[in-house]
């Protein structure tokens, strides 16, 4: 197939370029076959009112062999601004498997993401995150790949804060059978 005439930043009326196609519809092999002709690998689109990139599009729609394709040591720090990094896009969008992958696969790479200084805009950590949003699958991975289970946010506020917060029981205990402090 020659792609070298294909224009792979050309958009159809939704705004998407190929490569964003290519993702939103699982298409790994294709994707895989325009990375080799050196696309964008930024290159922006709105996903439903969300700026995104194309790592970061992979993440939310739970596209592990697209992100495996996209993933570097250069774009792993990637977001999306009103939500975080690639770990609490995960976590946001509900995709447990993602971050089991992430952490099999690229654990070297994400690892520096559980760090305590890697917040949202709100101040959260995915840990976090996942305690404000009940996600139980997502705090017992992210514990168990060495997320801080105590961080404090800008207010004094800890994961069992914000799962309190939210009124998310099953959080609540979760996080009190991690043995976090009640006080």
């Amino acid at each position: 197939m020659l792609l070298k005439d294909l224009d792979l930043e050309a958009r159809n009326h939704k705004g998407e370029a190929p490569i964003h196609t290519a993702i939103l519809h699982g298409q790994s092999t294709v994707l895989k076959t325009f990375l080799e002709s050196r696309p964008n690998r930024n290159l922006p689109f709105t996903w439903n009112n969300l700026p995104v990139k194309p790592l970061t599009l992979a993440v939310l729609r739970g596209e592990t062999d697209c992100i495996d394709l996209l993933l570097t040591k250069k774009n792993f720090r990637q977001s999306i601004f009103t939500i975080g990094n690639i770990l609490h896009l995960a976590v946001y969008f509900n995709q447990p498997h993602v971050l089991e992958h992430l952490f099999k696969t690229h654990r070297s790479i994400i690892r520096p993401l559980l760090e305590e200084t890697e917040v949202n805009p709100q101040g959260l950590t995915p840990f976090t995150l996942a305690a404000s949003l009940g996600d139980t699958e997502a705090l017992l991975i992210l514990k168990e790949h060495g997320a801080h289970i105590e961080t404090i946010d800008d207010y004094d506020r800890t994961p069992l804060h914000h799962a309190a917060m939210q009124c998310q029981l099953d959080a609540i205990e979760l996080l009190v059978s991690f043995g976090v402090k009640l006080t």
